[in-house]
């Protein structure tokens, strides 16, 4: 297996994780939150260096350690249509070669995804008033 299908391997086990959490009707808002972040960084290929922060509303989720780097990708929340929030991932060093975006193309597509996925979580949610 080359390091490139390990990494696809990688990324679609933490969708299929990141999946499972978004349709558990069990889990409140808060609660997949906090699974998402702990679920996100072992989609990465780094994901020892990854840490994840959900910005919603005035509400802000962290992974422990989450700290500003210029090494971001950052992807919208939309509930509702309108810009709910952000999904921030960061890694905590460069550890590209040439000092290039430490990011890979599957690992952006998968912060999008997650995003994409987490509005329809929270709108299903807020309906039924399930915060905490």
């Amino acid at each position: 297996m080359t390091a490139k299908s390990r990494g696809q391997e990688r990324q679609l086990q933490c969708l299929f994780q990141i999946a499972a959490i978004l349709v558990n009707p069990e889990l409140s808002i808060q609660q997949v939150f906090d699974r998402v972040i702990q679920t996100l960084p072992l989609g990465l290929r780094h994901s020892e260096a990854g840490r994840v922060r959900i910005t919603w509303g005035e509400r802000v989720y962290e992974s422990e350690g989450f700290e500003e780097t210029p090494w971001k990708l950052r992807a919208h929340l939309v509930v509702h249509g309108k810009l709910a929030g952000k999904l921030d991932v960061v890694y905590l060093e460069n550890r590209s070669q040439y000092g290039e975006n430490p990011f890979l193309l599957d690992e952006r597509k998968l912060v999008e995804i997650t995003a994409q996925k987490l509005g329809p979580a929270i709108e299903s949610r807020e309906g039924e008033g399930r915060f905490a």
